[in-house]
């Protein structure tokens, strides 16, 4: 169920304190030097860190679910929260719920301007912001932070707080409780929050928010004074002083109006209605008088300085909580109380309260003196009264020259230069106030000179102050001129002894400070001896050679001059510690987080955890989900860095819990391929062959037949039952005939045609060729004067173009007899005949008849 309200919990009443000293203590022995975790912010403002990976931690792998989202990393952010889509600067708190886009899920238990720069007064040694990353835990920790200042944080006053999430996916996966723990809590709000002294202006929120601008949770006194309570009040049962717990199951909480009672509800009548006894947020509706944080925890519907009341009683001069009247909107006396506006105003002219206007303060004036008589800087001003509106009004004023100024008045003897104008001097015998000295003049006092400077007891031309530098020198009396060898008068000598490397002198033309050997000058070199390294030293430029300067090297050893600060082998480090990428640590218990077996106490490092053996099994793992540490068998597929299950698909290998040694493999009993035949080759059907794979395709070439379904045909019926070329005779498939075997059909010939019974290089139709002949397979012309033959269908032959065909001229082409009227019945005509003659008469002219006739017949039989 998601949550559409506020809720606060406990009973809060508006006041001002520094801490409780009953507050819950944090959480410690986290790790690194100040117990709270080995990770750490660096000192800044606003800023945040990286993503932290927490999916190893909650969920058993997934993450975090909180209001729906799925969190596998979080940000800790400097400002007091952790957030969970991007790291968060905001300084000053915005209110619930969020409207951003994208989303960013945030759980805030102290959102304000933390500054964690060095600042002023000094802050604690181990201040600063921390977090820890443990199996089932996350902890971060802001510790003895301080709030922003413009040149570094405020650390007069100090919080100091904590939020833990805990796994509880043993209940569902990604559930996880939250506690707040508040040690100290002293101020609220930063400079640039418009807060001064660390109280005001935005204070701090705590709470969390889904980041849908819908589901949200707010603790009791945020953004205002009241969040202070937070280290003294409690949601636990019996209260514990600054501790605070939720439970988020199936990523939300309880929820207000369901008429149950959750943890953290005083009440819940099943409505979010005001005024019948039970609040909007499911707490018990106050009396007037009674601990408030806003008007809906009030059954007058006010809530007026964290106590309800009878009206809104938010006047300047007014409150609800004063002493002997709490929760009677009273008038007030003296300053505005709480979070009103101060009457402002400068002194004895400031406001007040008056205790009888309500709305305004009340401002002193002219018959109230704000400001005394005073001189000062040689001028003389008289005293001032208030102006009725909060300032000192102006007054009159003189000069003193040439004497100065008494206590509030102008002198008009002296006893002293200081008694004097800036441009004179207090002679003592006259008591009078005397023009200063020109350059070259007797003096014993800057006073005592026109230019200001009296230098080697004369008025010098300038302040004449440099190390080698003097206002005495013989012929130059009150000009300042430089020096050789060691500085004059009262001047600081040049530093260093005679003969030391870094010892200085006057050289004449430097006339600030003397000359020393310049810095690169060694005086010291370096060296490193039993874990603690001495470093070199160059003369400082001005006389010395610095102290020396030691460095512990633990956890690391001496190197040759100096302490290593990365390390290759364990000898790299100090006793105790050992190498991890490149830097030397204490070795960690079974479960703790390593790379190297060097790192751990069991001296196994396995699936980036210490572990108890070397679990090298293929189907074992050492970071097993409630088994960290231990070396458990696995199921599923190899963990980590170890070789994965051979095979894809139904013949893939797995672990199956209980051989560690290696995965478990499918065999020959598992049908992997099914038999296939397509485009006449035919594929065998297939079993796993124990080893994760289908073994490689066996086929078979159907050729000269074709496929029939999953496997090659061993008859056929028609051609189409043959391999694309062959063809079907008699039930078998052959290949096609060469040129000249017998035929039936074009279709028995790798040529494609079949004429006068064999295979034919063409169609060879024409009535006057043949592929029969000599050169049988190959199409020929008929020899000359032989009969036309038939069509290569078996019919009669053709004509050519149309004309009668008698015989055949031996080149393809058919000739036509023609009749002889002259000499005989027949002779050669034109149009191709043979021009052969036959005997004239009855016989031969009958004989003609006949031969004409046979072959009209012929023909006849051709077209038929």
């Amino acid at each position: 169920m998601m949550l559409t309200r506020v809720k606060l919990f406990g009973v809060v009443a508006l006041a001002l304190w520094a801490s409780s000293a009953g507050a819950i203590p944090l959480l410690n022995g986290l790790g690194g030097p100040s117990g709270y975790g080995i990770d750490r912010l660096p000192n800044n403002d606003d800023g945040f860190s990286g993503a932290i990976d927490v999916s190893r931690s909650f969920g058993g792998g997934t993450g975090l679910n909180f209001f729906g989202t799925r969190a596998t990393s979080l940000f800790v952010n400097n400002n007091g929260n952790v957030s969970f889509t991007a790291g968060l600067s905001d300084f000053t708190p915005l209110r619930f719920p969020l409207m951003r886009s994208p989303a960013n899920p945030i759980i805030a238990p102290w959102w304000a301007d933390v500054d964690t720069r060095p600042g002023s007064p000094t802050p604690p040694s181990d201040y600063g912001v921390y977090w820890s990353v443990r199996p089932g835990q996350f902890v971060a920790t802001w510790h003895f932070v301080g709030y922003y200042g413009s040149g570094g944080g405020h650390y007069d006053l100090l919080n100091d707080f904590q939020v833990i999430l805990r796994d509880r996916s043993d209940v569902v996966a990604g559930d996880f409780d939250v506690e707040f723990r508040y040690n100290r809590c002293q101020w609220t709000t930063g400079d640039a929050s418009r807060g001064s002294g660390g109280l005001g202006g935005t204070p701090a929120q705590a709470g969390f928010d889904a980041g849908n601008g819908r589901d949200f949770q707010v603790l009791p006194g945020s953004f205002s004074m009241a969040v202070l309570r937070l280290c003294d009040d409690s949601n636990q049962s019996p209260p514990t002083p600054g501790l605070w717990r939720f439970q988020i199951r199936s990523g939300n909480i309880a929820t207000c109006g369901n008429s149950v009672r959750e943890t953290g509800e005083e009440c819940d009548d099943g409505n979010t209605r005001g005024g019948d006894g039970c609040s909007s947020s499911c707490f018990m509706e106050r009396d007037n008088g009674g601990g408030c944080t806003g008007p809906e925890r009030c059954r007058s519907g006010f809530c007026a300085d964290g106590v309800c009341c009878t009206a809104r009683c938010d006047g300047r001069c007014e409150a609800c909580d004063v002493p002997g009247a709490v929760g009677l909107c009273s008038a007030v006396t003296g300053a505005p109380r709480g979070m009103r506006a101060v009457c402002g105003g400068e002194g004895e002219c400031a406001g007040t309260c008056d205790g009888t206007v309500r709305d305004a303060c009340t401002f002193p004036g002219a018959s109230t003196t704000c400001a005394p008589a005073t001189c000062s800087t040689g001028r003389e001003t008289a005293a001032s009264v208030c102006n009725g509106m909060g300032a000192c009004g102006a007054a009159m004023t003189r000069e003193c020259a040439p004497f100065g100024c008494g206590d509030s008045a102008c002198r008009t003897r002296c006893a002293r230069d200081a008694d004097c104008a800036a441009d004179a001097f207090c002679d003592t015998m006259t008591n009078r106030c005397e023009r200063r000295g020109a350059p070259g003049a007797r003096c014993s006092a800057p006073s005592q000179c026109t230019t200001g400077f009296c230098v080697d007891g004369v008025c010098c031309d300038a302040a004449c102050d440099g190390q080698c530098e003097a206002c005495d020198t013989s012929g130059r009396s009150g000009m300042c001129t430089s020096v050789i060898g060691p500085p004059r008068g009262s001047r600081m000598p040049c530093t260093g002894m005679a003969g030391d490397v870094c010892a200085g002198v006057c050289d004449g033309m430097n006339r600030r400070t003397c000359r020393y050997p310049p810095t690169g000058t060694s005086c010291r070199l370096p060296s490193c001896i039993d874990g603690v390294a001495t470093l070199a030293a160059t003369c400082d430029g001005v006389g010395n050679c610095p102290m020396a300067s030691t460095t512990p090297c633990m956890p690391f050893t001496c190197g040759e001059l100096e302490c290593r600060t990365e390390c290759r082998t364990d000898a790299d480090c100090a006793m105790g510690n050992v190498c991890v990428m490149g830097v030397c640590m204490g070795r960690r218990p079974n479960g703790g987080m390593c790379s190297a077996a060097s790192e751990c106490v069991s001296g196994f490092c396995v699936d980036g955890v210490c572990c108890d053996l070397a679990c090298g099994g293929q189907c074992e793992a050492c970071n097993v989900a409630g088994a960290l540490g231990a070396c458990t068998a696995v199921m599923g597929m190899p963990r980590g860095m170890r070789a994965q299950c051979m095979g894809t698909g139904i013949c893939g290998g797995v672990c199956d819990g209980m051989n560690r040694a290696t995965c478990t493999y499918p065999g020959s009993a598992t049908n992997c391929r099914p038999g296939a035949c397509r485009e006449g080759m035919a594929t065998l059907p297939a079993g796993c062959d124990g080893r994760g794979g289908c073994p490689a395709e066996v086929t078979n070439r159907c050729a000269p037949f074709g496929c029939a379904m999953d496997r090659c045909r061993m008859d056929c019926t028609t051609d189409q039952d043959c391999a694309a070329g062959n063809h079907c005779a008699m039930g078998r498939c052959a290949a096609p005939e060469a040129r000249g075997a017998g035929c039936a059909r074009g279709s028995d010939c790798a040529s494609g045609f079949c004429a006068q019974g064999v295979c034919c290089d063409r169609a060879c139709d024409g009535v006057c060729e043949a592929c029969d002949l000599a050169m049988r397979g190959t199409c020929t012309p008929r020899p000359a004067g032989s009969q036309p033959g038939v069509a290569s269908d078996g019919g009669v032959a053709s004509t050519d173009a149309g004309v009668g065909c008698d015989f055949c001229d031996g080149t393809g082409r058919c000739q036509r007899r023609t009749m002889d009227a002259g000499t005989g019945p027949f002779s050669g005509g034109s149009s191709g005949g043979c021009g052969c003659r036959a005997p004239r008469g009855a016989p031969l002219r009958g004989l003609g008849a006949v031969a004409l006739a046979l072959a009209l017949g012929l023909r006849r039989r051709r077209r038929a």
